[in-house]
């Protein structure tokens, strides 16, 4: 699908930027998840806030700015490309959703107030976050080489990684041994997490599925 897609683009100015600019907004969302796990762990240190808020600004400019292009070649060349630039218009709403997290992540970090005790559930959510920046690494190396192969390892990992975040929130509401500001932390951070993981394996799909198929990477029946 993508194939098809950087031929229109090569052929079309109007889009002729977005492959290059869709990849930008990958690696900025990529930044941006590290910068808000480590305010997450170090609290009040490391990037600021506003500079994290700053740099979703920046992602959600760059997806209008691809939305306006898919518009205007619509618009001028109606009926010409129009699978490929519905892949492009889903996946930029996967990419700039996955912003919204890393906000959500920051929001976490805010409301907690105080940097997170080493626990546990500190140590699976870091090796989760290692794991995530992986997933950023391999859903980009996959749409930049238009890999099957490594979109569907970009799938498994997605499945794999969100049983591993519901284990987690099943951990927390077992546990007894949680104060109430943590729990609800880690019960959020998990879910957020759950979410970009699932976004990530989104776009992945863009490679490896055709358009009516976008989305649906965990599927049992696709």
């Amino acid at each position: 699908m993508l194939k098809q897609l950087l031929s229109i683009w090569q052929e079309d100015s109007l889009l002729s930027k977005s492959d290059e600019q869709f990849n930008e907004m990958l690696n900025s969302l990529r930044t941006m998840f590290g910068w808000s796990m480590d305010y997450i762990w170090h609290y009040e240190k490391g990037k600021s806030s506003k500079e994290i808020y700053d740099k979703d600004i920046e992602i959600n400019k760059a997806e209008r700015k691809i939305r306006k292009r898919i518009v205007e070649h619509l618009s001028i060349q109606p009926g010409i490309g129009v699978s490929q630039c519905l892949v492009l218009m889903s996946i930029g709403k996967d990419a700039e959703r996955i912003g919204d997290y890393c906000k959500n992540l920051l929001e976490v970090a805010v409301k907690h107030g105080v940097v997170f005790k080493e626990d546990s559930y500190v140590d699976e959510l870091k090796t989760m976050q290692g794991n995530i920046d992986e997933m950023f690494e391999k859903t980009i190396k996959c749409l930049r080489q238009d890999s099957m192969e490594i979109a569907n390892t970009v799938h498994e990992m997605a499945t794999s990684f969100n049983k591993e975040c519901e284990q987690i929130i099943l951990k927390v509401y077992e546990s007894n041994d949680l104060d109430v500001r943590s729990a609800i932390s880690y019960v959020l951070l998990s879910r957020f997490l759950k979410r970009i993981v699932s976004h990530l394996g989104n776009i992945s799909t863009s490679v490896s599925m055709p358009v009516h198929k976008l989305d649906y990477f965990d599927e049992k029946v696709l």
